[in-house]
Parts: C-alpha cells; sequence; structure tokens
C-alpha cells in the first residue's frame, strides 16, 4: 500500500515537471502538502 502511494506521488510529480502544467490545473504535490499544512496550522480547515 505505500508503495503504490509512493509510486503514485512520484508519478504524479513526474507529470508535473514534464509537462509543465500550471499549478491551478495540476499542483504539485508539494504545492499541496504545503497548502494542506499552512490551512492546518491557520486552523481553517478545520473550522
Amino acid at each position: 500500500m505505500a508503495v503504490s502511494l509512493l509510486l503514485l506521488v512520484a508519478v504524479w510529480q513526474l507529470i508535473v515537471s514534464v509537462q509543465g502544467y500550471p499549478a491551478f490545473i495540476l499542483p504539485s504535490p508539494g504545492l499541496v502538502v504545503s497548502r494542506l499544512a499552512a490551512e492546518l496550522a491557520g486552523g481553517t480547515l478545520l473550522h
């Protein structure tokens, strides 16, 4: 299960890097995680 998730994230990052999609269409996994962390820290996600 963990390997599948890691592979999915790696393919996602590869697609974003190679294809150069804008972040509003397909954000990178790192951008999604950082935004999630910011929303959790700010308390707006759980509000």
